[in-house]
């Protein structure tokens, strides 16, 4: 029974790992009129969890948190500021509120001529086409 559940446990792993590949790859459509930013942070300060930047449920620093923000964050060319803050789609294609002054435009490091674009996955989650 013991060697069953093993089993059962890698055969779990190996499926889920297989279908966290697939949706990596999956197809992408770019999201037009919209452009990749990336937080304004250090590592150091991504890696500190009470620096942790939180996507907001409206421009106000009262409204309830939406997640943590990702580093590499999907806003409108025609977003404009309220109260700080800048509006942004998030992982599951949902608008979403970020301190203006939080991000940045996206600029790879290691890499200055990395493209990025927003784009919906097949699943129609939010996902990004880095290019040169």
């Amino acid at each position: 029974m013991r060697h069953y559940r093993k089993a059962a446990s890698i055969l779990g792993s190996l499926t889920f790992g297989l279908f966290s590949q697939a949706s990596y790859a999956m197809p992408k459509k770019p999201l037009p009129q919209f452009h990749c930013m990336m937080l304004n942070q250090t590592e150091d300060e991504m890696r500190d969890a009470s620096q942790t930047i939180y996507y907001r449920s409206a421009p106000n620093d009262s409204a309830s948190t939406n997640g943590p923000a990702e580093s590499v964050i999907a806003v409108s060319d025609s977003a404009k500021e309220t109260n700080g803050y800048i509006p942004a789609v998030n992982f599951l294609n949902k608008q979403v509120w970020i301190k203006a002054s939080a991000i940045r435009r996206y600029v790879a490091v290691s890499d200055p001529a990395l493209r990025c674009q927003p784009a919906i996955r097949a699943d129609g989650k939010l996902g990004f086409i880095f290019s040169h």
